[in-house]
This record gives C-alpha cells, sequence and structure tokens, in this order.
C-alpha cells in the first residue's frame, strides 16, 4: 500500500476520521462500535480519567463514564487555548494534551484499518480560532504521532463535502450556510484556480446555537424564527458586502444539523429563489472526507485544493480566514438580584458599610409591600444589581445620591433622582426614579418604553417587548406586551417581587405564593408555568431565564417551571440554598456553605461550578455564571468571546454585573471597572482584511458610586 492520509474532523461532540489512499479512494473509518451514540464511524469527543490516571479517549471513555461519570471530561473543543490546566479528578492535564489522547486514539483506529503507519494528517477547525487555538491544535496533533500536519478550515470542508461530485468552473461563487449545535457561519466562496477560497469576512453568530432548539409549544417557534431571522440577514450581509446579488450565485450551501429544520431550509429556501440550493444540513461522515477532496485529481470539487487562508504547507497553522466580528445582538436574558435576606453572614464579609443609607431610612410604620421588600434589599446589598446595568454598548449605574451615571454618557432625558433600572433586553432600559416615576430609553417598538404615566413604582422587570413595574401599594403596571399579559396582571395584588422572561411575567407575593401570566402566544406553557407555580409556597425569591422560571423557598430549596428540554428546571433536589439565578437556558444556586449547584445547557461551560468554593454571591450572564468569593475575588465559567468572563484578577469586589458583552465590577470603595475589548481590522500580504476582538486591559469607569 502506498503512502496514507487521514483526514479528521473534530466537533464538540462527535469525531470523525477517514483515510486517502494512492488510488484516489476515501474511506471511512470505524472508529467505535454500535453501541456508540455516535455510530460505528463517529466516536464522542470525550476523554476519562480513572483514579491512577490513565487516560481513555472516544468510545472507550463513553463506556468508563457511563460507570463513573466523575471522570468524564467534555470541553475539549470549547477550552482549545485556555492557558490555565484542566482538573480532573484532581489532577491537571494541558488541553492539547488531553486532545493528543483523543488523536492518537483515532490514529491508532485508523492504522489498524489499513494495516500501514499514517503520518500525514489534514485536520479541520474553526476559521475564528486564534493563532494561539491553532499552534496548540497542531502541536497536540504532532504529539499524538502525525509528523505533517494542515489545518484546514471547517467552513471549506463543508462546502467541499456539499459539493462533492459537482463539477466547479473558474469564477463559481456560493453561499455557505452552516447552523450547527455551537453556532451559525456564513461564508461566501467562490472558485479561483482549484482554490476554493471565502470572499471577504465569513461571519460567525454565536448566539444562534442549534442545541437550543427542539420541543414545541410557541416559544420555541418564536426562537427557530427569530434564528431564521438572523442567519438569514447575516448571509445577506455577506452578499451586500461582496457587492452580489442571490440571483448571480451558483447555489446556496447548506451544512449543520440545524438545516434539516423545515423551517430553516424554506428561510433559506427563499432567500435563494431560483438558485439551487444543496445540501441535506447534516453532513455527518461528509463532513470529514471534505478535509480530504483537495487531493483527489479531477476538475470537480473533489479537486478543490484545501489551502484556505496559507494552511496547506504541512505543519502550517495560520489558517484563519478574515472575521466580521462576533454578532452580539441577541436579547439578554433578564437576571434577578441575587442576594437574599439569609445571607447577613457572607454579605458581612463583602459589602462596604451602609451602601446606601437613604434607604434604610425607610419609616417603621412603613405598611407597603413592595417598598418593604425594595428597603430589605437595599439593606441586603441587593440593590447593587437593582442600580446598575450593562447593555450592548453602554453600562448604567446609580450614584450614592440618585445621579444616574451612563458610560458612554446618555441623556435620560429627566431629571431628579434615580432609584433603580428595570433590564432585561439589551435594547432598552426603563430608568426608575424616587419619586416613582419612570423614563424609558432605546428601542419601543412594541411599547415597553411607554411608561411616562407610571406612578408609584418602586422596582421593573422587562421582557422582550413590554415592561412590568411593581407599585409601592404592591401592584403592578404593564407597558407593551399584550392585552391577556395586562389582564392577567391587573389582578395581581400584595406583590414584592417582579421578574420576567422575553415571553412572561412572574410576580412573588408577600406571603410566598407565586403568580405567572405570559403574552397568550403559547398558551400551554403559558398554562402549565402559571399551574405549577400557583402551587408554589414559601417562596423567597425568583430568577428568570428565556422560557423557564426558578424559585427559591425559605428552606434552603428551590423549585422551577417551563422549558426544562435542556435540564434547566432540574433543580427539585438541590438543598440549603441561600440564592439562585438563571442564564438564557440554565440555572445557577448558591448554598450556604459557600459551594453552588448548576442545571441546564453547558455549551459555553456556564454549568461547570462544581469546584467552587467560599462564594458569597452569584449573577447569570445569558451563557456566563459568576460567582464572587467571600474574600472579594471573582469566579467565572462559560462564553467568553469578548472577555466577558475575564474577572480572576479583580480584588476588593461588592458586586458583579454581567452585560452582553461586557462585565462590570463595583467594589467596596464604590469604584467600578469592567472588562473591554476592541474590534481590530487586521491587514495581511496576501489576503484580505479580517476583523478580530482584539482583548484590552480592564476599563476603569469615571465614577464613584458610594
Amino acid at each position: 500500500m502506498g503512502k496514507v492520509i487521514a483526514g479528521i474532523d473534530i466537533g464538540s461532540w462527535r469525531s470523525s476520521i477517514c483515510v486517502y489512499e494512492e488510488n484516489g479512494v476515501i474511506s471511512a473509518v470505524p472508529v467505535s462500535d454500535e453501541k456508540s451514540p455516535c455510530g460505528a464511524c463517529g466516536a464522542p469527543t470525550l476523554l476519562y480519567v480513572d483514579e491512577s490516571g490513565r487516560i481513555l479517549a472516544g468510545q472507550d471513555a463513553w463506556e468508563a463514564g457511563k460507570q463513573d461519570p466523575d471522570g468524564l471530561y467534555g470541553s475539549l473543543k470549547k477550552n482549545q487555548g485556555r492557558m490555565l490546566p484542566e482538573k480532573i479528578r484532581g489532577r491537571e492535564f494541558r488541553n492539547q494534551d488531553l486532545y493528543a489522547e483523543l488523536f492518537r486514539y483515532l490514529k491508532k483506529k485508523a492504522e489498524g484499518f489499513g494495516g500501514s503507519p499514517i503520518s500525514s494528517v489534514r485536520v479541520s477547525c474553526p476559521f475564528y480560532w486564534t493563532p494561539l487555538k491553532r499552534k496548540y491544535l497542531a502541536e497536540a496533533v504532532k504529539e499524538a504521532g502525525f509528523s505533517e500536519v494542515v489545518l484546514v478550515s471547517e467552513e471549506t470542508v463543508a462546502a467541499l463535502a456539499c459539493l462533492e461530485g459537482r463539477e466547479l468552473c473558474e469564477g463559481d461563487t456560493y453561499l455557505l450556510y452552516d447552523f450547527g449545535d455551537s453556532g451559525f457561519t456564513a461564508a461566501l466562496l467562490q472558485v479561483k484556480g482549484r482554490i476554493l477560497l471565502p470572499v471577504g469576512e465569513p461571519e460567525r453568530l454565536r448566539h444562534c446555537k442549534g442545541r437550543e432548539l427542539g420541543g414545541q409549544g410557541f416559544r420555541q417557534k418564536e426562537l427557530l424564527s427569530w434564528m431564521a431571522g438572523q442567519t438569514t440577514e447575516a448571509c445577506e450581509r455577506q452578499m451586500k458586502q461582496a457587492g452580489v446579488r442571490a440571483g448571480s450565485l451558483n447555489g446556496f450551501l447548506l451544512a449543520g444539523g440545524v438545516c434539516r429544520l423545515p423551517e430553516i431550509r424554506a428561510a433559506v429556501e427563499k432567500m435563494a429563489g431560483t438558485v439551487p440550493v444543496i445540501g441535506e444540513g447534516d453532513l455527518t461522515l461528509k463532513a470529514v472526507r471534505g478535509t480530504l477532496l483537495s487531493i483527489m485529481g479531477s476538475n470537480t470539487a473533489a479537486a478543490s485544493e484545501i489551502q484556505q487562508r496559507g494552511a496547506s504547507e504541512p505543519g502550517s497553522t495560520d489558517m484563519q480566514a478574515p472575521v466580521r466580528g462576533e454578532n452580539m445582538m441577541s436579547p439578554e436574558s433578564p437576571f434577578g438580584e441575587q442576594k437574599l435576606k439569609n445571607t447577613e453572614d457572607m454579605e458581612e464579609k463583602l459589602l462596604p458599610e451602609n451602601p446606601h443609607p437613604e434607604e434604610q431610612k425607610k419609616p417603621d410604620h412603613e405598611t407597603d409591600s413592595a417598598a418593604q421588600a425594595y428597603a430589605l434589599r437595599a439593606r441586603a446589598g441587593m440593590s447593587f444589581l437593582d442600580r446598575s446595568h450593562t447593555s450592548l454598548c453602554t453600562t448604567y449605574a446609580v450614584s450614592r445620591d440618585g445621579r444616574f451615571l451612563s458610560y458612554p454618557w446618555l441623556d435620560p432625558g429627566k431629571t431628579g433622582k434615580v432609584s433603580s433600572f428595570g433590564k432585561g433586553n439589551n435594547d432598552f432600559l426603563i430608568v426608575l426614579f424616587e419619586d416613582g416615576t419612570a423614563v424609558g430609553l432605546g428601542n419601543n417598538h412594541g411599547g415597553q418604553c411607554d411608561v411616562q404615566e407610571w406612578k408609584n413604582v418602586v422596582t421593573a422587570a422587562c421582557g422582550y417587548d413590554f415592561s412590568v413595574g411593581l407599585m409601592k401599594n404592591g401592584r403592578v403596571t404593564v407597558a407593551g406586551g399584550s392585552d391577556k399579559l395586562r389582564e392577567a396582571t391587573a389582578s395581581w395584588t400584595d406583590m414584592v417581587q417582579v421578574v420576567c422572561g422575553p415571553g412572561f411575567a412572574a410576580g412573588l407575593r408577600r406571603d410566598g405564593t407565586v403568580a405567572v401570566a405570559g403574552l397568550g402566544e403559547d398558551e400551554e406553557l403559558d398554562e402549565r408555568m402559571a399551574r405549577e407555580a400557583a402551587a408554589w409556597r414559601d417562596m423567597t425569591f425568583l430568577a428568570a431565564g428565556l422560557s423557564h422560571l426558578a424559585g427559591l423557598r425559605a428552606d434552603g430549596t428551590a423549585a422551577a417551571t417551563g422549558d426544562n428540554r435542556l435540564g434547566q428546571c432540574s433543580v427539585s433536589g438541590w438543598k440549603n440554598l441561600i440564592s439562585i439565578d438563571c442564564g438564557f437556558f440554565h440555572t445557577l444556586g448558591l448554598r450556604k456553605d459557600g459551594t453552588a449547584a448548576a442545571a441546564g445547557s453547558n455549551s459555553s461551560g456556564q454549568c461547570c461550578v462544581e469546584d467552587w468554593q467560599e462564594i458569597a454571591a452569584i449573577a447569570c450572564g445569558p451563557e456566563i455564571s459568576f460567582g464572587l468569593r467571600t474574600d472579594g475575588t471573582a469566579v467565572a465559567e462559560g462564553e467568553n468571546g469578548c472577555g466577558e468572563c475575564n474577572v480572576e484578577e479583580w480584588e476588593n469586589l461588592a458586586a458583579i454585573v454581567p452585560g452582553a458583552i461586557y462585565t462590570m465590577g463595583i467594589r467596596k470603595d464604590g469604584t467600578a471597572v469592567r472588562t473591554n475589548f476592541i474590534r481590530k481590522t487586521v491587514s495581511h500580504a496576501f489576503r484580505e482584511d479580517e476583523i478580530q476582538n482584539v482583548l484590552q486591559p480592564d476599563e476603569e469607569l469615571p465614577w464613584r458610586l458610594f
């Protein structure tokens, strides 16, 4: 047998390898048996470490992990390039060393399949990976025993897989619509010579993730429709950027399992018009074949050489395509207040003495339930989160003397002392004043900012296109939303807290019971959430996710209702809790002993909180979990594309305020800091410019809050 070249496709969940022989045949290698959840030719992207430190990979790891899940590790791709070592069973491993074990497993399977040693390999990786991530990947591949390594853009691989066997001509142009579990990429590709190359800057949408789809109900349909709109808009931007129209393309290429959904395919076909839509979406084994199609000798797609961004030389890692930038225009999860009245011991270590003394001067005879509850939250330090907010571009806060602060500066259009903010969606904000009035800032497409008639409001929460204000007397008022929502909430009384998801509002009564009202767009889910929440008793605090609601009981247990497809409502076994919060699709809890628990989607590692210790407060971003330690330092797990999780070096903190692309820290001395990045254009001599998110030193905000 002549020289054999391997092609490897590493996915977040499934990895495959195929081999190319000199006779021109590409063969998929069986790497598992029929019991594997990934099929015979797919291996789970998993590692397992036993008690002695021995490492198993692929199906071997899967089988061992079923009996002993404590030794499993499945965050290889997510944590690629991470500088800190991974801890498994108390042992520390470099991520690239763990990667090398998986490559070694695949190499052994391929050599056993063909009977010949393999030294050359082509490995796919995302175009947006940084040079450091690609460097570590190449090192891991070589550590596994391969001497010649070529890194290939996953986008080029997907396009070649879609076009396999088709005749390609010079100048043919295709638009790749790649929608998978971990995100979406739109890339315009053109045949130049025998090379299939991107035209312009591929665009990635991190907030559109296939793993969040599935199930039934209106909110699910709404989310799917919203993602379809977001992804097709990204495609239209690609075409506009390149100066081409849909009708001039040779085809739209579908890659990624989400494209199998009829709604997604219909959206692409509508955009394509009469242009062919090629591909069934889920490429499975075709994706790994795409890594090797460039070395087959014909004038078809199989002959398009994979020289994506200079990666054609053996060992080269410089294959990154220009990046348009991370599109972060997704609605932010409404995250609730973080501390409860039973956290006094930890708060004494964490909070400055008397941070808002004016809020402690409520008269003893005050009987309004909502006003009393807000005063309690202020004394417990929870008003830090009522009184600060970070949106897509702007950071807001309220000073000790009630001044409205924003960075960059934004005029609220009204004078007077500010008490707090109502927040939820990224594109609008409700500013509440001490006299009980309010001002809405930002997008008002649903009437959510029409709050000029509000009176006696002490706190507020926001959904996708509506705002709910909690009045001093315990009743609520609603701006925007649906008639059904307004009618349902009109009867609410004696409320002490309100929270909102994009399509529902929930209220906590002084007696510990809960009411839920939906927009009426998914009546089945609305009714179930209202029915289940109505049975709750002795609740002290609520938190809302994208389509689920969590509550904390006085005895330290928790309850949750709503969408549970990703396990975000699986909190019934939690005990000894003192706080709870929700991200888009996960729930985070804080125990009395300073440890944390998490349930739901772990798409970005946001549920990896089992090692947290001495935590005094928690907070959730859309896909991030934050923990504030008793010593004033912080820890974060989750999506970090813009440096949102880079809070480890902060000290003397009193609060952490999550945002969509920034994170703000409030120190005990009243100063504030936030994470920082810039989008930078990087020029190259032999390829087009690229736009990158470049992390910057933390930004000191020009404020002193108290």
